[in-house]
């Protein structure tokens, strides 16, 4: 027979709901408004315990609403008495000789240490945190503590200075149970599962683990409840630098919002506008660099909202996907959206690498857990590619979706007469040699299907580089070529004046930056330009006939390079390993890493890995760098 002698009410509790309904269905008392005055004994054993009865009076800095004693007292008889009383800070280990304790100690009224609150300094070479600073609480707000003060103490013994401004922290009220749940109205209700739990007779008899483990596919049921309704960019946003800097205080500036649905339509951007600071660099990236203009401003004054005109979705617009107005938003309006992952701004693990999904071999930062890629970034502060990637880069590596039948070549057993070996463009040079070693040891032929030869294999001299582009008087862009270069080319016509000028063009919105549209190659504006000039095409997919004519006039200008991008990663390793070339394929058995080929076609497959930012080795990019992944 147990029971809790408590001097509040059971609303003051500090303990769960949950928790007290638990203890009352094992047979826990409990008497509010009680305060045990004294343990009433005889020969050394407890006997009684002289009670006072309490009401309630104002409420204190807890919040909760003070027990005040009424002068009425009872006993009741009990055999045991445990003290759940907290504790109290016990500061004489800081004391005087005498025993007193120092006079500019500085204590609270509750005996707590009155350190600082911004680095845990309390006094001299002394940093008090955790239950010391706080009196009793829980063991995240001590962790909290240590970590402020480990910093603070690290600055300490350096000679620096330790006070820094506490972060901003923008919240929609001080407590969770204040949210307006009308906020999450458009999200579908999941009602909370609950745990298999021992019976009310065996909890009493025993002590074992009252509530189980949920089953792996229950706990992840339960993981994924999670809304996720924090800052996905608490740790870069501009807004919250700014505001920890000037110490803004969010309640002395609180006043009418606005509420907009989050838009959440497009396969890889969401677009919040509540978070949205109108500061116009999404509108001006999309216009002036990017091209499509499908963001602007809707409204005036305090209503303004930035988004796609008439109020549609993004999904509906002509978007590219191209990422600039995630990469240049200061505050999390526009977050990048990944299709395999629950979105969380804790990314576990950082690699910084390059781009395997064209010859450009942009620069990026790829976030993963295990294997599984979360989030792919340009690389912070790289003068190569800058803040500039493509879709490809960006997002379509979430497309792929393939079946392997094997990891290695090692794995494949019998081969069958008819069969050959796939070299692909994007394998790295180590990949190329085990794969026609393999072929060679095997008996069966090893071929490309994918190689496009140009001009300017055979002229590595003419190749330009991405300082050639910011440095150019004119480039010249053919056909159709990645966002990234695009960019580029756009940035330093922007930047540095160079003249612009698009050969054989999509139908598209780059179109208006050009300062001349050519339809062939020996355009007067081509060939009597003066100062450096700059091709840039893609060899897949811009003309043979284009090709040929821009490298034969490059040849009649003395300052004409050329940056010749490929849709393959390692395109110069097929000519450097003298991969026999087929315009076709038809084949009984293929043995291929990564996607089949449009123009290859095979009965039975034999597919091994060839994940984007996973590859391994050396590889040649587009403008002849030598890297290693």
């Amino acid at each position: 027979d147990v029971t809790v002698l408590y001097r509040r009410t059971r609303d003051e509790m500090p303990a769960e709901a949950y928790e007290i309904d638990a203890a009352e269905k094992e047979g826990i008392k409990f008497s509010f408004l009680s305060n045990p005055l004294e343990a009433l004994g005889e020969n050394g054993r407890i006997k009684r315990i002289l009670i006072e009865k309490m009401k309630l009076g104002e409420p204190d800095q807890s919040g909760r609403r003070r027990p005040e004693a009424t002068g009425e007292t009872y006993t009741e008889p009990f055999d045991a008495l445990i003290a759940a009383v907290s504790q109290k800070t016990d500061v004489h280990w800081h004391a005087e000789e005498s025993g007193e304790i120092k006079k500019g100690l500085k204590l609270t009224d509750w005996n707590t240490a009155d350190s600082d609150t911004v680095t845990m300094h309390w006094d001299g070479n002394i940093f008090a945190g955790g239950d010391f600073r706080l009196g009793p609480a829980t063991a995240i707000e001590a962790v909290a503590d240590g970590k402020i003060a480990a910093i603070s103490i690290d600055r300490f013994l350096r000679g620096e200075i330790m006070g820094t401004k506490p972060l901003f922290n923008s919240r929609k009220s001080d407590k969770i149970r204040e949210m307006d749940r009308n906020e999450f109205s458009h999200i579908v209700h999941k009602q909370r599962l609950q745990a298999d739990e021992l019976d009310i007779s065996s909890r009493i008899r025993s002590s074992d683990e009252v509530e189980a483990i949920f089953p792996r596919d229950e706990a992840a049921d339960e993981g994924k409840r999670c809304l996720e309704c924090g800052c996905m960019v608490n740790t870069s946003c501009l807004l919250r630098e700014y505001a920890s800097e000037y110490l803004i205080d969010q309640d002395r500036y609180a006043g009418a919002y606005t509420d907009h649905p989050i838009d959440d339509s497009h396969p890889f951007i969401v677009r919040d506008p509540n978070k949205c600071i109108k500061c116009g660099r999404c509108i001006r990236i999309c216009s002036e660099v990017q091209g499509p203009a499908v963001l602007g401003y809707i409204y005036r004054g305090f209503t303004t909202l930035v988004g796609p005109e008439f109020g549609e979705k993004l999904e509906e617009t002509e978007c590219t996907s191209c990422g600039k107005c995630i990469e240049v938003c200061p505050t999390g309006a526009l977050l990048p959206k990944t299709l395999q992952y629950k979105r969380n701004p804790d990314y576990r693990e950082e690699r910084h690498t390059v781009c395997t999904e064209c010859g450009a071999a942009c620069r990026i930062s790829v976030r993963y857990a295990g294997d599984k890629i979360l989030r792919i970034d340009p690389l912070s502060e790289n003068k190569y590619n800058g803040n500039d990637l493509c879709y490809r880069g960006r997002f379509a590596w979430q497309e792929e979706h393939l079946q392997y039948h094997a990891a290695s070549l090692e794995e494949i057993g019998h081969i069958s007469p008819g069969t050959n070996l796939l070299i692909s463009p994007k394998m790295t040079d180590e990949m190329i040699e085990a794969a026609l070693d393999f072929a060679h040891a095997a008996g069966i032929p090893a071929v490309c299907t994918e190689f496009t030869p140009d001009p300017f294999d055979e002229r590595p001299e003419r190749i330009a580089d991405m300082g050639d582009i910011d440095a150019a008087d004119t480039i010249v862009v053919a056909g159709s070529i990645n966002q990234m270069l695009r960019a580029r080319a756009r940035l330093a016509q922007l930047r540095n004046g160079t003249t612009l000028i698009l050969l054989d063009p999509p139908a598209d919105h780059y179109r208006r930056f050009a300062d001349r549209i050519c339809l062939s190659a020996d355009d007067p504006a081509i060939t009597g330009s003066k100062g450096k000039i700059v091709f840039i095409y893609n060899r897949e997919s811009c003309s043979g006939e284009i090709r040929e004519a821009i490298g034969e006039v490059a040849e009649t200008l003395p300052n004409a390079l050329a940056w010749v991008n490929s849709d393959y990663l390692n395109v110069r390793a097929i000519r450097k390993y003298a991969v026999p070339f087929r315009s076709k394929l038809h084949t009984d058995t293929l043995i291929l890493y990564g996607k089949l080929p449009e123009n290859t076609h095979a009965k039975h497959l034999i597919r091994l890995p060839l994940k984007a930012f996973s590859l391994r080795g050396r590889i040649v990019s587009d403008c002849g760098e030598k890297i290693i992944l």
